[in-house]
């Protein structure tokens, strides 16, 4: 009697350690699999946490004036970074433009129109990728080109305020716990 309860026990149990695996592959939202907590969809009522657009990607750098007060630059160089400066918003206001449509297009959305806006949600990602490429080339032009390595830290650190900004006011947006309001998408 002893050895049937114990063989049921083992291969019970190497029966349950297989099917936990195989669950959460086939289900990682409900299983917890993936990636996160959660799964890969975690977060407020399953759905995927976005993270808003840089601020300086979606706006474009500082202005000549701000940028210069950051970097605590000469004249010479405000004018160098004032041509570099125009000539990227340039070649960027139509990406810019779009982006801020989309999103603009997001805010006051009803949760059943949200189905509908998710087709559009990689094309935003995409925009949103490209730009901050063309940022990424855009900064990595001053800091080898134009900017001392104090300056280059200066204006970085800038930079990652701005990122922390809009982390806190999407966070805020969101009601603070992670979550947002029912009913309405919020970027």
């Amino acid at each position: 009697m002893r050895g049937r309860w114990s063989f049921g026990l083992v291969t019970g149990l190497a029966l349950a350690a297989f099917a936990v695996p195989t669950a959460q592959a086939q289900y990682p939202n409900r299983m917890g699999g993936g990636r996160g907590r959660g799964g890969e969809r975690g977060g407020f009522e399953g759905r995927r946490r976005m993270s808003p657009p840089d601020p300086v990607v979606r706006e474009g750098p500082p202005v000549a004036d701000e940028f210069t007060r950051i970097v605590e630059g000469t004249d010479s160089l405000k004018q160098t970074y004032m041509e570099r400066r125009l000539a990227y918003m340039k070649e960027t206001q139509p990406g810019r433009d779009s982006l801020t449509d989309f999103m603009a297009s997001m805010r006051g959305m009803r949760q059943d129109d949200f189905a509908r806006a998710r087709a559009n949600m990689q094309a935003m990602q995409d925009l949103t990728k490209s730009l901050a490429e063309r940022q990424k080339a855009f900064d990595e032009g001053l800091k080898k080109e134009l900017l001392t390595k104090d300056q280059w830290k200066k204006y970085d650190k800038w930079r990652k305020e701005r990122r922390k900004d809009a982390e806190k006011m999407m966070e805020e947006r969101r009601g603070g716990m992670g979550g947002r309001p029912p009913g309405r998408f919020q970027p």
